[in-house]
């Protein structure tokens, strides 16, 4: 690196302003229309005058050169980072102003100017300070050789600690920013392009963007991107071929926004890709046939585009690791794609509402499938139903609504054990819906069909076939055969005037031997005694005042609701959909991203989210078989993970997931939860290993309860507003050291009062990375 003193350290800071303009021009990070030749030293945030570009690249460059406390070289491989962050910062909504000079006190005292001195972000601390952006919120680094990149710079410093030189030619280099449903505006500045290390790029979930915003096509040129997730933006634009050039990407998710054109063919080139989402866009063109080369995917969503052509069968079909497939509300053409249906992982097919057509062969559903949900509703598909989809064992939703379907709707589907939910409207099916499907004891079928008019005993068709369809005598919905519900709503839509009498007990779901009241009492005692929940937020009957406790709402579901109707009180699956579904009400699950399968008549085990497969060496998928069996149409697989990151939880984590005794990980990363960690997670001491909470709202003190947590080898709490330090019985481990991430950057170890200047964070002794 150089030696000795800068070869800028007397520049003006005009000077400082040119040369630092000169650098980014020439390497391409800032265009040079968007950066004035000369800078005005007095004006502050919109002062200057009109022949002045008032861009937020013109105020980033000014706060580089004249304002930032840290001063770092023009040659520093640092600059670039910091001046891309800082024109993200003023361009996407980081600070309502003013923007200006610091006061003669501030600069004597080596303050940092502050641009945020009306912050509109949620998480802002740090940012466009004299720190060091990794300790900027949502900003995380690497140490890189700065040899790596140029020869080790001289930084000029503040005489406060901030700057000087770069020791043995070390450079921090940002590798991941995380900044998701964080209040950004604005747009997205191609000056990101400047982090050349990044590897996580989420600014996901800022819906307040501006609508005339692009996604930047230099974006895709950052190569070391492994995850990159751009949804619920509202911005434009296209995808770029140069997105090919992104070798290692393994997420991509640009959902939910304005982009157009066609899927590039060369994103057949990311081959370590295991997730694609591309959902509710505007793009057009082809599926391409080059993601056949994706060995690696997992999920493929392309619904509510406007995409054209065929399902390229023998491209998915080759793809043995594909979970879900996403095709719907497109206008894709051509038959079902069989190949792709008969995917041994495979979960979730959707293409309904397209222009679909042909037939459904029985060599597509294998009885061994893993399939669960398939979706063909608003199509053309015609022939009948082949007897092999009662074979599909684990399929719990089957909608065919609205196609050319004919014939006998085939006995076969009621041997589908875990069928909950038959969608055969809208097609010219003859006969009766077969009472092996009504017949289900404790797991009643949600099933709909043209069955408007005809008696449920009407098994031939009418004499004079004025009125068609099917007979019904357990459909929860007829509609009649032109499609409309007898009440005269389209088929699909809002309630039906000719719904069948729901004859189970207490109008829900429980098909069980007593009163829902009676089972709210029962269940509640063992709850109580059982310490899984306190007697405070449990009222002694259901419906006394009215209360509206997550665990409340939660076990009048149970006792009275839950489809599944689960019989024994004593059942462990009752116990685990109880403490699911209090989370689930006290994390405001109904404003979840995805919230699949939570809350419905299916097994815990399907809902997003929730694995109870076994993995003996933290990788095998094989599914953990209960010993004392299933009994109730539920099996008792023990919960193994409950992984809902950036899924949009907001809320407290409640005391009753003690209840998942058998928990190893709990992933509950960069969401809204607030309030304190409860001290009882550390009796979840048998099984949990993984335990991430970071990019959250938490504060208060670390429990100390989680050093009993003897198997927990990884414990992610950084991204917080917790205070105090991290318990020593989470440092004092022996031999088996725990793995922890805080909030301690410049932190003593030994600090175990928050700093008296009122900085957040953690006191951390024994943390592998402080942030």
């Amino acid at each position: 690196g150089r030696i000795g003193p800068s070869a800028y350290a007397g520049l003006s800071g005009e000077d400082r302003y040119v040369v630092v303009r000169s650098r980014l021009v020439e390497d391409d990070i800032s265009l040079r229309a968007d950066l004035p030749e000369e800078c005005d030293l007095l004006g502050g945030f919109g002062d200057e005058g009109d022949d002045v570009a008032t861009t937020p690249q013109y105020y980033a460059l000014k706060w580089i050169a004249l304002e930032d406390p840290l001063r770092l070289d023009p040659d520093d491989p640092e600059l670039p980072q910091r001046y891309a962050l800082a024109v993200l910062f003023l361009g996407a909504g980081g600070t309502a102003g003013p923007y200006g000079p610091a006061d003669a006190a501030e600069e004597e005292n080596g303050n940092a100017l502050t641009a945020a001195e009306v912050p509109n972000w949620i998480k802002s601390y740090g940012w466009m300070s004299g720190k060091h952006v990794c300790s900027w919120a949502g900003v995380y680094c690497h140490i890189h050789a700065a040899a790596e990149m140029r020869a080790a710079p001289h930084r000029e410093g503040d005489g406060n600690g901030n700057g000087g030189s770069v020791e043995d030619g070390i450079a921090d280099m940002v590798t991941e920013l995380r900044l998701p449903k964080n209040g950004l505006t604005g747009t997205i500045p191609r000056e990101l392009a400047a982090l050349t290390r990044l590897k996580v790029l989420d600014l996901g979930d800022n819906d307040g963007m501006d609508s005339a915003g692009t996604i930047p096509d230099a974006i895709f040129q950052l190569k070391e991107l492994v995850t990159l997730r751009l949804n619920n933006l509202n911005q434009g634009g296209g995808i770029p071929s140069s997105a090919g050039s992104l070798a290692g990407l393994r997420h991509i998710d640009l959902s939910w926004n304005r982009i157009e054109g066609s899927i590039p063919p060369e994103m057949g080139n990311c081959t370590s890709l295991t997730s694609i989402a591309l959902s509710n866009n505007r793009l057009t063109g082809v599926v391409p046939d080059s993601f056949g080369g994706m060995w690696h995917l997992v999920e493929l969503l392309l619904n509510d585009n406007m995409l054209s052509g065929t399902v390229p069968d023998a491209a998915l079909g080759g793809l043995d690791n594909l979970v879900r497939i996403e095709l719907g509300r497109n206008r894709l053409a051509g038959p079902v794609p069989p190949s792709a249906l008969a995917l041994p992982f495979l979960e979730m097919f959707d293409a309904g509402d397209n222009d679909l057509t042909g037939t459904l062969s029985d060599e597509s559903f294998d009885p061994v499938s893993d399939l669960r949900v398939l979706i063909l509703s608003g199509n053309d598909i015609g022939g009948t139903l082949p007897s092999t989809l009662g074979s599909l064992s684990n399929l719990e939703t089957l909608d065919l609504a609205g196609n050319a379907f004919t014939g006998a709707v085939p006995s076969e589907l009621g041997r589908s054990k875990g069928l909950i939910e038959v969608k055969l409207e809208g097609n010219g099916f003859a006969g009766s819906v077969p009472g092996e499907m009504c017949d289900r004891g404790g797991i009643p079928m949600k099933i709909s069909a043209d069955c408007g008019g005809r008696e449920c005993n009407d098994k031939d068709e009418d004499e004079d076939d004025d009125v068609p369809g099917v007979s019904c005598c357990c459909c929860e919905k007829c509609h009649s055969s032109g499609g409309d519900s007898d009440d005269g709503e389209p088929d699909g839509g809002g309630s039906n005037g000719s719904e069948q009498k729901d004859s189970r007990p207490d109008g829900g779901g429980s098909d069980v031997g007593e009163p829902s009241s009676r089972r709210y009492v029962v269940i509640r005692s063992r709850l109580i005694e059982e310490g899984i929940s306190l007697e405070s937020d449990l009222p002694a009957t259901m419906g006394e005042g009215a209360t509206g406790t997550p665990q409340y709402r939660a076990l009048r579901w149970i006792a009275s609701e839950d489809p599944m109707g689960l019989e024994d009180p004593a059942h462990p699956a009752l116990i685990r959909r109880y403490a699911l579904a209090v989370f689930f009400h006290g994390t405001a699950g109904e404003g979840w991203i995805d919230a699949a399968g939570w809350l419905s008549g299916g097994d815990a085990c399907s809902w997003i989210g929730v694995d109870c497969r076994v993995r003996a060496d933290g990788k095998d998928g094989e599914s953990h078989e209960d010993d004392g069996g299933g009994g109730d149409g539920e099996g008792a697989d023990d919960v193994r993970e409950l992984n809902l990151s950036e899924n949009g939880l907001v809320g407290t984590i409640p005391r009753e997931l003690i209840a998942l005794s058998h928990l190893r990980v709990l992933d509950l990363s960069d969401n809204g939860i607030g309030g304190t960690i409860p001290p009882v997670l550390g009796s979840l001491k048998e099984e949990l290993e993984e335990l991430n909470l970071s990019g959250n709202a938490f504060t208060g003190a670390i429990p100390s309860e989680l050093g009993n947590l003897m198997k927990l080898i990884e414990a992610k709490l950084d991204g917080n507003g917790f205070s105090g330090s991290v318990p020593r019985e989470m440092c004092d481990r022996g031999e088996l050291p725990m793995r922890i991430s805080a909030d301690c950057e410049g932190r003593e170890c030994d600090d175990e009062d928050g700093d008296e200047d009122g900085k957040p964070g953690v006191s951390c002794c024994c943390c592998e990375e402080c942030h």
